[in-house]
């Protein structure tokens, strides 16, 4: 799958969260999410929302492209999940860590940026104890890519037509090299923004 991000090294950047318990791998290889209850959405992160995920199977990686996408396999995602729609935003970032390390500033709406995966991980611990219980987390990279292709086995999640990218990705042909506010372009066929370009998320597991 084409991810078709903007940036190079400020690609250390974005947030995407889900909200349900750790997952594990389990028997040949395929990605299980564990039995526990999905929760609702923090009052912080309140707007545009979760969307549910659910269960299925996708091919993972591609044949062509990056070395560390190959071979392609199949992987299970045993249990549905909630997903937020649009990346964690600059104002969602101050109001939990008190500070704002994006290089891209201007509004509250814009994605938050250089940001390292510890410091996720805090941001991730702080809200948590806010809300009282482990209800958030990154999600896997498998649980990404099946989010982010939405059914689709295409190019792009909304098919193989390059000339599309702009209605659904702020990138280096459209973005003027600079992130945008999140949720602006289309989503993908479950109702997630910014899957393709503006900045690249972190994951749970290794990349």
């Amino acid at each position: 799958m084409q991810r078709a991000g903007m940036w190079t090294s400020l690609e250390l950047g974005g947030v995407l969260l889900m909200a349900t318990a750790l997952s594990a791998t389990g028997q040949n290889g395929t990605e299980k999410v564990a039995d526990q209850p999905v929760h609702t959405l923090s009052a912080l992160l309140e707007g545009r929302g979760f969307v549910e995920i659910p269960p299925g199977e996708f091919t993972m990686g591609s044949p062509n492209g990056n070395p560390d996408e190959q071979p392609p396999h199949r992987v299970r995602i045993s249990r549905g999940f909630q997903m937020a729609t649009v990346e964690v935003t600059q104002a969602q970032w101050q109001a939990i860590m008190g500070n704002n390390p994006s290089l891209f500033k201007g509004s509250t709406s814009l994605p938050v940026e250089q940001v390292w995966s510890t410091d996720v991980q805090e941001f991730i611990r702080r809200l948590n104890a806010k809300e009282g219980g482990n209800r958030y987390r990154l999600p896997t990279e498998a649980e990404w890519e099946y989010a982010a292709r939405a059914g689709s086995t295409s190019v792009y999640s909304f098919g193989n037509d390059a000339a599309q990218l702009k209605e659904y990705a702020w990138y280096k042909d459209n973005s003027g090299d600079k992130t945008h506010a999140v949720g602006q372009l289309k989503p993908n066929a479950w109702g997630l923004y910014d899957m393709h370009g503006n900045v690249m998320e972190w994951v749970q597991d290794w990349y």
